[in-house]
């Protein structure tokens, strides 16, 4: 573990304390959600944790639980603190909140293109379960040239007690 890694604490999301991981929502996604889709996020069945780092907000996620069947909704880092762990010990935190409230497995939908996240994903005891086509919209860089698609990857994670 590095110095940085054990600096993270965690803030439950709330109505009342949203705005930095919306904030963050915003500047990770090319599509993200509304302010009131996010919030709506906050209230059972989904949960949501915000990382921490001396008093700064670093990353979010939010998770969805249906009978034991638990989705990660969404996840982000703050750009300056990506590569540094924070991914990891969140996915760590995220386990441990599904555990608590009797998660038995984890799906995740990611781009095909996040190389990052997949192997993040894949360390941390995901498999490959399906690949849905042109599921995600990706933004023409070209003003006047139409959008296209990108695939999202399925995967799951079984949780052991």
């Amino acid at each position: 573990m590095t110095p940085e890694y054990q600096a993270l604490s965690y803030q439950k999301l709330t109505q009342q304390y949203f705005q930095n991981a919306f904030l963050l929502h915003q500047q990770s996604h090319s599509n993200p959600w509304s302010q009131t889709a996010f919030v709506d996020c906050l209230d059972k069945p989904y949960f949501g944790w915000q990382a921490i780092k001396k008093g700064e907000v670093v990353g979010y996620y939010i998770g969805l639980n249906v009978v034991g069947e638990v989705t990660l909704m969404d996840i982000g880092i703050s750009k300056k603190h990506q590569g540094l762990g924070f991914g990891r010990d969140m996915l760590e935190h995220f386990f441990k909140q599904s555990q608590l409230q009797n998660g038995f497995e984890i799906w995740l939908e990611v781009r095909e293109s996040n190389s990052r996240a997949i192997k993040l994903y894949e360390t941390s005891g995901f498999e490959l379960i399906e690949q849905r086509k042109n599921y995600y919209q990706l933004k023409s860089e070209v003003a006047g040239q139409p959008d296209s698609k990108e695939d999202a990857l399925i995967m799951k994670k079984v949780l052991v007690p």
